[in-house]
């Protein structure tokens, strides 16, 4: 099965609710990044790895002490595992 993506900017798309999800990443604090987009602006709350600090995802809504809400993974900021498909 594939991941789904978003269509705004191809982010993969995790929801929390429906699969489980393991990663090593920290809230970075302090304001939102603003992106705009043609409908107007985006605010998203980052997520770095919590090695090296590179950014790896991000959540639409505030950091909370729970699980965040859908998370989304920045195209090419990780690799996610390859499996060919077996006939």
């Amino acid at each position: 099965a594939t991941l789904p993506r978003r269509k705004t900017d191809c982010a993969v798309v995790l929801d929390p609710k429906s699969c489980v999800i393991r990663l090593n990443t920290a809230q970075r604090e302090g304001p939102p990044e603003i992106i705009r987009r043609e409908k107007g602006q985006e605010r998203q709350y980052m997520h770095d790895c919590a090695n090296c600090k590179a950014v790896v995802g991000y959540t639409s809504q505030p950091h909370a002490e729970n699980l965040p809400g859908i998370l989304y993974l920045i195209p090419l900021s990780v690799k996610l595992p390859y499996k060919p498909k077996t006939y």
